[in-house]
């Protein structure tokens, strides 16, 4: 991910934006992951043994269970990717605000001379 900068050493808002629904994402994708997907498999585990299962108040067997699943499967990295955008949006327009009244201002090590050190330095 490449950030840029002003040359007054401020964060661009767009590179904000990037960094704020990046980690979004990532961050609650990843625990949404986490959760879901044990429930997946011990709803898919159920789903196939036979046993009859309550689905909206009807009970069903086999695939006719674990179609539900499939549904909340789909939809939760959809429901997160728009999560993503909306929130990282307001954030970024709350550092709009605030960059009204203080700067946000990027410091680099001495020495760096500003440079980033994964892209490549011609010499």
């Amino acid at each position: 991910m490449e950030l840029r900068v002003k040359e007054n050493g401020q964060l661009s808002l767009g590179s904000a934006y990037k960094m704020i629904a990046t980690g979004w994402m990532f961050g609650v994708g990843g625990f949404f992951a986490m959760m879901f997907i044990p429930m997946f498999i011990i709803f898919l585990i159920m789903a196939l043994s036979g046993q009859p299962m309550s689905v909206n108040g009807e009970m069903t067997t086999g695939w006719a269970a674990f179609s539900p699943m499939l549904i909340m499967l789909v939809m939760m990295p959809v429901v997160i990717a728009f999560h993503a955008v909306m929130f990282g949006g307001m954030i970024v327009l709350g550092l709009v605000a605030y960059r009204q009244f203080r700067p946000i201002t990027v410091k680099f090590p001495a020495g760096s001379g500003g440079q980033s050190s994964s892209g490549s330095n011609p010499q």
